[in-house]
């Protein structure tokens, strides 16, 4: 467990979480699994989770309100990591992707996944 004390909480890196499921069937399973690997990871790299976001939407679904919130956060708390278990988290889709990445990019936000990291 991290614990902070008022000089390291200053100083540490502020992340956002975004985990997703399409279907029922995954739902409790993958989420903790997704969550538990973003949190891990957090801890791991002292990185404090401000927001921790949870959707169940397609990756086909082309308006995604919780993402879009995770995202706009981010930038408004200028957090420095925008965490994910797996980058097909925000799309399958190459363009929608490109531009998530982008945005995130324009604003100092490195977009990391979890899932393939040891």
């Amino acid at each position: 467990m991290l614990i902070l004390n008022k000089s390291n909480y200053k100083k540490m890196k502020k992340a956002i979480i975004y985990c997703r499921v399409s279907t029922l069937k995954q739902e409790t399973n993958s989420l903790i699994k997704q969550e538990l690997s973003c949190r891990n990871f957090c801890n791991n790299n002292r990185i404090q989770i401000l927001w921790i976001y949870i959707e169940k939407s397609s990756w086909k679904e082309k308006y995604r309100p919780i993402l879009d919130k995770a995202i706009n956060n981010a930038i408004e708390d200028k957090v420095n990591y925008f965490i994910t278990y797996n980058v097909d988290r925000l799309s399958w889709e190459y363009l929608y992707f490109k531009e998530i990445y982008n945005v995130l990019k324009e604003n100092y936000i490195e977009l990391t996944e979890t899932k393939n990291r040891i």
